[in-house]
C-alpha cells in the first residue's frame, strides 16, 4: 500500500510537471515576442539597434568559447561571461544602472574587450536578467527563479536562472552571481530547482569549473538558509504571473517577519496575485 507521503510526492511531481509544461509554452511565446522585451529599456531606434548589436557580439563570443552548441555548454559559458566581467557590489553605482539591461550589456562588452577597467556593479537579480537575455539570442528558454529564506528578520531572496534543456528534457539551475551550477553528485549533470528545494541535498553539489563543494564555492549559506521556497515568474503582455512553491518541511510558513507579516502575506503585498502551492514533505529519508 502506498504511504501518504508517497502520494503527496506523486501529486507534487504531477503538479510541477503541469506547471512546467504550461511555462514552457508561455516562455516559448515570450521568445517569439522577444524583440519587444529586449527593447523595453531602450528609448530610441538607435539605442534599440545598438542593444541588439551588443547582444549579438556577446552571442558570438560565447559561441566561439563553447565546447559545443549544447544548451549546457552555452549556459555555462554565458554564466561565466556575466560573472567574470562584472563585480558583485550593491552601492550607489549599482543603483544607477544595474537593472537597466542595455547599459549592463554594453558595460560587460567594454570590460571584456579591455576598454573599461572597472567592472559593472551587479547583484544576483541583474546578473540573472542579463544572462537570460543572452540565452534568448540563442533561442534557449529560461525562467527567473527566486529562492527564499526564513532565517532572517525580514524576507530574504536570491535570484538564479533555470534553463530548459531540450536534449535532457529537464530544467537546469545556473547561478551567475556565484558562478556555479548545481549538479547531481553521481551523474554530474545539472539539477533543477525542485531537486534543490524538495530533494536530498546530500546528493547535490555546486561546482564552478575550478572547485566543487558548498564551502569551496562559497554557497554554504544558500544550502543552509535558502532552497526552502521559490517563485516562478513569467511575463505576458506586461503582466507578471507568479507561482510560489513552498516546502513546509523546511520553511516556517507561520513565522512573523519584522514587518508584521507572514511570508504569504508579504508575497501578496509584493507580487501580482501570486498562486501558492505548499507541500508538507520533502524527499529526504
Amino acid at each position: 500500500m502506498k504511504s501518504p507521503k508517497n502520494g503527496v510526492l506523486v501529486g507534487l511531481a504531477i503538479a510541477f510537471v503541469l506547471i512546467s509544461l504550461f511555462q514552457i509554452f508561455r516562455l516559448n511565446k515570450e521568445l517569439q515576442e522577444n524583440e519587444k522585451l529586449l527593447f523595453n529599456l531602450a528609448r530610441t531606434k538607435n539605442e534599440k539597434l545598438k542593444y541588439l548589436k551588443h547582444l549579438n557580439k556577446i552571442k558570438d563570443i560565447i559561441k566561439a568559447s563553447s565546447a559545443s552548441i549544447s544548451v549546457t555548454d552555452i549556459a555555462k559559458v554565458a554564466m561565466e561571461f556575466v560573472h567574470d566581467n562584472s563585480l558583485h557590489l550593491i552601492d550607489s553605482e549599482h543603483r544607477k544602472y544595474a537593472f537597466n539591461i542595455p547599459i549592463v550589456v554594453n558595460k560587460l562588452l567594454l570590460t571584456y574587450s579591455g576598454q573599461e577597467n572597472e567592472k559593472p556593479h551587479l547583484s544576483c537579480g541583474p546578473s540573472s536578467y542579463v544572462m537570460r537575455e543572452i540565452l534568448t539570442r540563442f533561442g534557449i528558454i529560461s525562467r527567473l527563479i527566486q529562492v527564499y529564506s526564513d532565517e532572517y528578520d525580514n524576507v530574504q531572496g536570491h535570484r538564479i536562472l533555470e534553463v530548459f534543456n531540450p536534449q535532457e528534457k529537464k530544467w537546469e539551475i545556473w547561478d551567475p552571481d556565484y558562478r556555479v551550477t548545481y549538479v547531481d553528485r553521481y551523474s554530474k549533470k545539472p539539477v533543477g530547482i525542485m531537486d534543490l528545494v524538495f530533494g536530498d541535498m546530500s546528493k547535490i553539489v555546486p561546482r564552478n569549473g575550478f572547485v566543487e563543494g558548498w564551502k569551496e564555492t562559497g554557497t554554504e549559506r544558500l544550502r543552509t538558509d535558502y532552497f526552502k521556497a521559490f517563485i516562478l515568474e513569467s511575463y505576458t503582455h506586461g503582466m507578471i504571473n507568479s507561482t510560489i512553491i513552498i516546502n513546509k518541511a523546511k520553511f516556517n510558513v507561520n513565522k512573523i517577519f519584522s514587518d508584521g507579516l507572514t511570508f504569504e502575506e508579504w508575497a501578496v503585498r509584493h507580487y501580482q496575485h501570486p498562486r501558492f502551492i505548499v507541500f508538507p514533505y520533502n524527499t529526504e529519508r
